[in-house]
């Protein structure tokens, strides 16, 4: 299950969070308005439905994970409205200063309007690009978990700092990650590269919040992985930027889709955000 959304907030409200650039004296507005732009994007699929909100609101070249990585406008074009509600929010979001690349994530509800169903439960995680005023989706991934998460969280916004860059220096980082899941494990390439604030989504389990957190729990794979990218991209300011692909277990079958967002801190690219999504 997909990584979904909600919160109802008037259109003119988004027209003007979203209709200009952030002001350069004030650069947690790009922030806000991405908070906004998610609020907006969820309160569309509770009014209408998700086909249409996710129609309206990713990027033309958006991608999204359906049993891996698809392209998202094909796949939601051709999609029927299935009978449910899709309802999200944004419990945390973080943005480059430039205001043209961000991160939203928080906890989505899946309700049939069979009540004799499952309600599901999980987190999205969705990277946003904003051009011509408009904040549109880039890459959208997820996770499910048995129960709620995260669904009273107050909402924490940043704004990234620092600078490195250029999309070489972060394959040049992504590359090094990926050689020490493959060569020792996940962990082994988490203690080497994330951040100390590190988010990290598995299926079937609630967000880890903070790397010794993350390694503490176990949840980080003592396995290797084999990463394939597919790319990386990043912000104007050169302080915040993500990388994606598939992976492959090296001494097992699992195997997926998966997403990292990276910030720029004073040591260089580090790990803000992993996520992986296994295909069944």
């Amino acid at each position: 299950m997909r990584g979904m959304k909600m919160v109802l907030i008037a259109l003119a409200a988004l027209a003007a969070a979203c209709g200009t650039n952030p002001p350069h004296d004030d650069p947690s507005a790009a922030a806000r308005s991405l908070a906004q732009a998610e609020r907006a994007f969820a309160a569309r699929s509770v009014r209408e439905n998700a086909r249409a909100a996710f129609l309206a609101h990713f990027a033309s070249d958006g991608m999204l994970v359906r049993n891996g990585w698809t392209a998202a406008m094909p796949a939601l074009e051709a999609q029927g409205v299935a009978p449910l509600v899709l309802d999200w929010h944004p419990v945390y979001v973080e943005a480059a200063r430039s205001g043209d690349l961000g991160l939203s994530t928080g906890p989505w509800t899946l309700t049939p309007r069979d009540p004799a169903r499952h309600v599901g439960h999980g987190q999205f995680v969705s990277v946003w690009r904003r051009e011509h005023g408009q904040w549109k989706v880039m890459a959208d991934i997820g996770i499910s978990h048995p129960e709620p998460a995260l669904e009273d969280a107050a909402l924490e916004t940043r704004v990234a700092q620092g600078g490195c860059a250029s999309a070489e220096s972060l394959e040049q980082a992504e590359a090094r990650f990926s050689a020490l899941a493959q060569g020792e494990d996940v962990r082994s390439a988490l203690h080497a590269l994330a951040a100390s604030g590190l988010r990290f989504y598995r299926e079937g389990a609630p967000p880890r919040l903070g790397l010794e957190a993350v390694l503490a729990s176990g949840a980080a794979e003592a396995s290797a992985r084999r990463y394939s990218a597919q790319g990386a991209r990043v912000a104007q300011s050169g302080e915040l930027g993500f990388t994606s692909g598939s992976y492959a277990g090296v001494r097992d079958a699992e195997h997926g889709a998966w997403l990292r967002v990276w910030r720029c801190e004073p040591g260089g690219w580090r790990v803000a955000l992993d996520i992986t999504n296994a295909m069944r």
